[in-house]
């Protein structure tokens, strides 16, 4: 791949201003990218906890969320995150259990768009025919797609005055567990929701129970079972959207993570998408993988706040050594010809996208050192490439061993 990007840089096309055009202009590579992009379907009735589910997820903040939606038919509306460079998209089916509301259209619009479908049920509304009936027909023709069932607002059944959340938190998927005598309204409420779920085609959905809430609410944490969420995800999700929230996760646990380093992680996950999407069409890879590359190294730089030239790319690809470039660059050329193949494209892209990362996460490396004058260290460059590509295949590994 690296031979590839040498031969690009070298044709590359500066403005006048300094700045680069990449071969695929940036239009082109956020619709590839939005081909790409995960889907999360969100089913389930007003006010019980979509937002504050695409809250947790994105760790974006309320406004962002409540602005962000945008009108995908009458009545659903789509979520791209980020806006700019997308690399999860949420659907919200918005009219469930409101008066004359007809889901036939949404379900038409959404059915063949959604990779993940997560339901959201308010532990105290115990009217969900509509979410069951629109669930049942989602499975009637994707009997395949994993279903989570969050149950939410789990506060509103706690018994006694002063009721905090169980401490440890409890496991409500498994109903018939004992539960302190606060919990076991709550536990029965559960158990009703789940029954509802009985003879549903396909595989059994996943149950987590989740309370989001305000920190003015006086709950703590204030995003209850929220690791029953991340653990849901990572073990339902495709292999695309595991990659991604693996990442995001890892994300928001780790600290000093906010500002530039966010913004990074965001940008490399967006253009490994990017990459495995283009990269997944028979002999189009070889041209648009290296533009989507460079695209990538560009708005690296951009957002490092350092200069970006031939030279930098000649040496940045050059610390990789020669026989990397040599091995990449076939494997390149050898995935072209193998996506031939349709039952070999999955594994190609899979390439693809790690091989993106690796590199993004080995151009961080760079230049955080351009950007504070320092020496850039040749092996840590090289180190960083490695341990990306490790991370993205041990992801990958991760979720085919989970299956």
């Amino acid at each position: 791949m690296f031979s590839f990007l040498n031969g690009w840089a070298q044709r590359w096309n500066w403005a006048k201003d300094g700045e680069p055009k990449p071969a695929l202009d940036e239009s082109q590579i956020r619709e590839a990218a939005l081909a790409s992009a995960p889907v999360v379907w969100l089913l389930g009735k007003t006010g019980s906890g979509k937002s504050s589910v695409v809250e947790a997820l994105t760790q974006a903040d309320a406004a962002t969320v409540g602005n962000g939606f945008a009108p995908c038919t009458q009545t659903a509306q789509v979520f791209d995150f980020p806006t700019e460079r997308p690399v999860l998209r949420f659907l919200d089916t918005r009219g469930l259990g409101e008066a004359g509301y007809d889901p036939a259209q949404d379900m038409a619009v959404n059915k063949d768009r959604a990779h993940l479908v997560i339901a959201t049920m308010r532990v105290s509304d115990m009217n969900q025919s509509e979410l069951i009936q629109s669930l049942r027909a989602i499975r009637e023709s994707h009997p395949e797609w994993p279903i989570i069932v969050l149950h939410t607002c789990l506060h509103e059944l706690y018994a006694g005055v002063g009721a905090d959340h169980p401490v440890p938190s409890i496991d409500f998927s498994d109903v018939d567990s004992p539960v302190p005598d606060a919990y076991a309204g709550l536990q029965r409420a559960v158990r009703h929701q789940q029954a509802l779920f009985s003879g549903l085609k396909g595989v059994a959905p996943r149950f987590a129970a989740i309370d989001f809430t305000r920190p003015e609410d006086g709950y703590a944490p204030v995003q209850y079972g929220r690791e029953y969420l991340h653990g849901a995800i990572l073990d339902e999700a495709p292999t695309a959207m595991f990659n991604i929230a693996r990442s995001f996760f890892a994300d928001q646990e780790a600290t000093g993570s906010a500002g530039v380093d966010r913004e990074v992680n965001r940008l490399i996950l967006y253009y490994a998408g990017a990459a495995a999407s283009v990269g997944a069409i028979p002999l189009v890879g070889v041209v648009s993988i290296p533009g989507v590359s460079i695209a990538m190294l560009w708005h690296l730089a951009r957002v490092h706040q350092v200069e970006w030239s031939n030279k930098d790319m000649a040496s940045l690809i050059g610390m990789f050594g020669g026989a990397v470039a040599v091995r990449e660059g076939s494997m390149l050329l050898l995935r072209q010809f193998t996506k031939l193949g349709p039952w070999l494209i999955p594994i190609a892209a899979a390439q693809d996208y790690a091989v993106a990362f690796a590199l993004g996460k080995a151009a961080c490396v760079y230049m955080r050192s351009r950007r504070s004058r320092a020496e850039v260290n040749a092996e840590e460059v090289k180190a960083a490439f490695m341990a990306g590509l490790k991370e993205a295949v041990r992801m990958s590994a991760a979720k085919g061993d989970s299956k």
